[in-house]
């Protein structure tokens, strides 16, 4: 069987009628065997920097954990990372948020602020209503990415008064799954 040319990726039909796709340097990313559809999926790679549990930021402040992916193909980026929060004041809140930044392999250091290049992916807030009450959540969201880019994950931490904490990480990064 021949390589198919579609605009820098190739197609070939096997004589069993499983079909493989390449991109073009010939590297499979994807292939239907017997009617169903298999991906080479990317995985992140976990990233810490004097990572922090607690903060009494009432600004965004980086957690110091995080991962880095970089696309095998364009498209977007699914994002879902696990935690437990809980805040020592009653009636205050605790948000957890996950930040991105293209052309990044790093991220910033426990306790600082957010750098400025950081866009918001997504956010979950817990109001106390007692102190150090814990909540479990899931930060579910997607990010568009460019292949060859890499892309910085970082998990931030805020509260509106007292001290917030983030348990589950760093033992479950970001999880991080090419769509």
């Amino acid at each position: 069987m021949s390589l198919r040319p579609i605009g820098g990726i190739f197609l070939r039909l096997d004589s069993s009628g499983n079909l493989t796709i390449y991109d073009s340097s010939g590297t499979v990313i994807a292939k239907f065997i017997g009617g169903l559809f298999s991906s080479k999926i990317n995985k992140s790679t976990p990233v810490t920097n004097g990572s922090i549990n607690t903060t009494t930021s009432v600004t965004d402040v980086s957690t110091g954990f995080g991962s880095t992916i970089t696309a095998q193909t364009s498209g977007n980026v699914l994002i879902i990372v696990t935690f437990i929060v809980s805040n020592n004041t009653a009636g205050a809140n605790v948000t957890a948020s996950v930040y991105t930044k293209n052309n990044a392999t790093t991220i910033d250091a426990g306790g600082a602020a957010i750098s400025g290049s950081f866009g918001l992916a997504d956010a979950k807030t817990l109001v106390s209503s007692a102190a150090n009450q814990i909540q479990t959540y899931a930060l579910i969201t997607y990010v568009s990415v460019t292949v060859g880019t890499p892309v910085a994950l970082e998990i931030a931490l805020r509260v509106s008064a007292g001290t917030g904490t983030i348990a589950g990480l760093p033992a479950q990064q970001p999880l991080v799954l090419e769509v």
